[in-house]
């Protein structure tokens, strides 16, 4: 039946090249092979042509499975278009027939991939794979490993069997592969369509290879969290199709690389924690003009923000904190409509001048701004009321750690999905708003170290989410409110360094992390959030040694000054 099927469908088709005739032969060839070894009703060929080349082949092939009667409509489509060799893959069309027929037929998918992978070994090579025959069920195959219920291969490990040989394209028919190994082998040939490489989180050292340049077709590299060095090499500049760049956390080195500079296809690039310097070039917007994710923190930059940033109006995603970065932070960004991020966070930005923030009031053009962090720069001038009207979706503000004066503004709990407020280490004076009662899904207050004054208001007690309270070193008067009692997911409560009087709520007495007038439980919760701060899970937040040893230093001050006042 399948001879006579085959000589039926070559009779269809009329190829004039014999090369390409070959090949379509060939496709056909293998799309009864992939078929399974039902009785067959119908056979149908559609040819797909392009500039009058066929480029794809789809067989269809009506299966009446034995003993049932029930039809299966079994389709291979065979590409021609990228390969001398054809590329097929199965599909099917269950008309009632249950899921171990199908998984029957598409663990037969898997068998004429390994048996493709087999015939492109050389002789040697094919006796070390043996098991590989008729005899043996495919998930019985030297190096083989298939899922439990389905039996499908997931796993093929043939590291260090000394063979030789090409790798056919084939192997991208294994569908269901999430394992392959074949190191220690002979294996040439070139992986020039080679699409994606992701060698993410493990422990790869030396550099990137000159020879990546080669996989021209590649669109996605992904080798963060690893352990690689030195420069990026300057192939990569020929990688132009190239969308998704992660290299981040390893300690590649030199000037802001050029040859990533010449992927203007860009969509993706991240590059945080690593060793590169320089200055970034002006003309960011030709560099990448569609770039949606650039996130360049953790690094060695100096100068200032290029100012053709915010030309880029596809720009969601912009990270450069922790580098070296001065200047005034562009006002343009509130052309970035689509602006989700922005982390300016541990820089030099500002000159501790009044028109320092002037850059915020045009971020209420960003309507879909989630993350805003320019904490721990030199910003100064009086923070604007218009911080209120920025987007809703906001959910992280981090303004600590600058020369920031005013007031927060009344309406502040506009911001209804703020999740982390942080204003800490500023020149903020006033009260805190009662409108911070609205903030539900607020989990972190951070006021301590301003001048704010004035009684803590009993709206506090609304924050049912939150679990950081830090009001410390202010002029805050008054008793503290009972109506904290309802913020059960309360940890940390700072009061110390303020004008309170009166005495502890009885019901937060019970609260974890509450340090009023306590120097032990105070210092010792003190080293515990200093060690936590030790294992965040970037290593740029992570503090260094010099720094835990300082904040040991103050540590132990306090708790030896609180001993002797006792």
């Amino acid at each position: 039946m399948q001879g006579e099927t085959f000589d039926a469908l070559k009779r269809e088709i009329h190829v004039r090249d014999a090369t390409a005739k070959s090949q379509v032969f060939e496709a056909i060839e293998k799309s009864l092979a992939l078929a399974p070894k039902h009785k067959r009703t119908t056979t149908t060929l559609s040819i797909q042509r392009s500039g009058g080349e066929i480029t794809e082949i789809l067989t269809k092939i009506s299966i009446t499975a034995a003993g049932t009667g029930i039809t299966v409509l079994f389709t291979v489509i065979c590409s021609l278009a990228s390969s001398r060799v054809p590329l097929c893959t199965n599909k099917f069309f269950n008309t009632g027939l249950g899921f171990s027929l199908a998984s029957k037929f598409n663990n037969e998918t898997d068998k004429q991939a390994l048996v493709e992978f087999e015939s492109h070994l050389s002789e040697n090579s094919r006796v070390v794979l043996a098991s590989w025959n008729e005899s043996f069920a495919v998930c019985k195959w030297t190096g083989v490993t298939c899922g439990r219920k389905h039996k499908r291969v997931t796993g093929l490990d043939l590291s260090r069997m000394k063979l030789t040989g090409a790798i056919p394209p084939s192997v991208g028919n294994l569908s269901f592969l999430t394992s392959l190994s074949l190191s220690g082998n002979s294996f040439h040939g070139s992986l020039s369509s080679l699409v994606l490489l992701s060698l993410r989180a493990n422990n790869l050292t030396g550099k990137l290879p000159a020879s990546l340049g080669n996989l021209t077709s590649l669109e996605k590299l992904d080798v963060e969290y690893n352990r690689m060095e030195g420069e990026i090499p300057y192939s990569m500049s020929r990688l132009t199709r190239m969308k998704f760049l992660r290299i981040a956390s390893n300690s590649f080195s030199g000037v802001f690389p050029h040859p990533i500079c010449n992927l203007s296809s860009l969509l993706f690039l991240s590059i945080p924690e690593n060793r590169f310097f320089g200055r970034l070039k002006i003309d960011f917007n030709k560099l990448f003009p569609n770039i949606q994710v650039l996130l360049l923190g953790g690094n060695n930059f100096e100068g200032e923000i290029p100012s053709s940033l915010v030309n880029i109006s596809s720009l969601r995603k912009f990270d450069i904190a922790e580098c070296h970065i001065t200047g005034s932070s562009p006002s343009g960004f509130g052309r970035l409509y689509n602006l989700e991020i922005l982390g300016l966070n541990y820089n030099s930005l500002g000159s501790y001048s009044p028109r320092d923030l002037d850059f915020l009031s045009s971020l209420n053009n960003c309507t879909k701004l989630q993350y805003l962090g320019v904490g721990s720069n030199r910003l100064g001038g009086i923070l604007p009321p218009s911080i209120s009207n920025l987007s809703k979706q906001l959910t992280y503000v981090f303004l600590g750690g600058n020369h920031i004066a005013g007031s927060i503004p009344l309406d502040i709990g506009n911001l209804e999905c703020l999740v982390s407020f942080k204003v800490e280490e500023n020149l903020l004076t006033g009260e805190i708003p009662a409108s911070l009662g609205k903030l539900s899904r607020l989990e972190s207050l951070y006021l301590q170290s301003n001048m704010m004054s004035g009684d803590i208001p009993s709206s506090l007690g609304n924050l049912s989410m939150i679990a950081k309270l830090y009001l410390y070193q202010n002029s805050f008067k008054g008793s503290i409110p009972s109506s904290l009692r309802n913020c059960s997911y309360l940890l940390y409560l700072v009061l110390r360094s303020n004008m309170l009087s009166g005495s502890i709520p009885q019901e937060l007495m019970e609260f974890r992390g509450l340090r009023v007038g306590f120097p032990i439980a105070e210092c010792l919760t003190l080293v515990l959030e200093l060690g936590l701060r030790c294992c965040e899970e970037f290593p740029s937040k992570r503090l260094s040694m010099s720094e835990v040893a300082k904040q040991l230093f103050k540590i132990r001050e306090r708790f030896f000054k609180a001993r002797r006042a006792a």
